[in-house]
């Protein structure tokens, strides 16, 4: 037996075209309109002619526009805003400031001071550092911007700079430091006390290492200071009595032999070796 193959009648009146009216094709300027949260929409400017005529079949409205949530920062993280750029005020450079080299961080290579233009103090200015030479002659050895809260020679707003000496340059060796801003592309020194005379200092390691081991401190003190070297050298560094600062008249030496701390055995210098001690000074720091 044949077998027809049967089209519901259903079916074939769903794929005849309706026969109603076309609708016009009316051109429209288009308009974006935001929610304030960055998403945009597109809808036809105010006063656009709008067909007459019912299209045969309802059109969807504009999409929804979904309601993007803040990005949310689970680390908390600080996002630092950049410095206002220097804005010209008109007028000359009228430059207060220096640095100060009594500073105990001198010696590690860290230079604190201030520069501010009193006739733009909005302004941030920024210090260049050279060493043995000007700013013609020196190495360069890098800049900051002087921004931060701290002394500022009473000028107005934040004008502190802290600046890192390039480690190579803490070599115990006396360095000649020089520091200008650059105004207008004209550098003017800080003040007329420069050049300074500076020495950077690092941890040597190796034959001063070798003296400090040889001190005792891990076996001799059991009190609650670190006995890690760098540590025990950022001590030894420091001034002593009145200002002075060598191997038997520093900070670590004083706490040492004046019994900073009472232990059963007597003074510290009975179980550590302080001669050490005073060797270790003289191999970080002596000539």
């Amino acid at each position: 037996m044949k077998r027809f193959l049967t089209v519901p009648s259903l079916a074939l009146l769903v794929s005849i075209p309706i026969g109603c009216a076309e609708t016009p094709v009316v051109a429209t300027k288009k308009t974006t309109v935001s929610n304030g949260s960055g998403n945009v929409r597109v809808e036809p400017s105010p006063g656009t002619p709008t067909p007459s005529t019912p299209s045969a079949f309802p059109q969807p409205g504009p999409a929804p526009i979904p309601n993007v949530p803040t990005p949310v920062n689970p680390q908390n993280t600080v996002v630092l805003q950049p410095s206002p750029p220097i804005v010209a005020s008109g007028k000359p450079l009228d430059l207060v400031a220096g640095i100060d080299t009594t500073s105990y961080y001198v010696k590690v290579g860290q230079i604190s001071g201030w520069a501010g233009d009193k006739n733009n103090t909005p302004a941030y200015l920024e210090v260049r550092f050279y060493l043995d030479g000007d700013s013609k002659r020196g190495k360069s050895v890098g800049s900051t911007k002087a921004n931060l809260v701290g002394s500022d020679g009473s000028v107005d707003g934040d004008h502190a700079f802290i600046f890192d000496i390039p480690v190579a340059s803490r070599d115990g060796k006396p360095h000649k430091v020089y520091a200008y801003v650059n105004h207008e592309g004209v550098d003017t020194i800080l003040n007329s006390s420069f050049p300074y005379t500076l020495t950077f200092f690092g941890p040597k390691r190796g034959a001063a290492e070798t003296v400090y081991n040889k001190i005792g401190f891990n076996s001799g003190c059991k009190g609650c200071h670190s006995f890690d070297y760098v540590d025990r050298w950022d001590v030894l560094l420091r001034e002593g009595s009145a200002g002075v600062w060598k191997a038997d008249d520093n900070y670590l030496y004083n706490k040492v032999v004046n019994n900073h701390r009472s232990i059963s055995s007597g003074k510290p210098c009975n179980v550590i070796n302080c001669s050490e001690l005073k060797n270790w000074w003289t191999a970080e720091f002596g000539p």
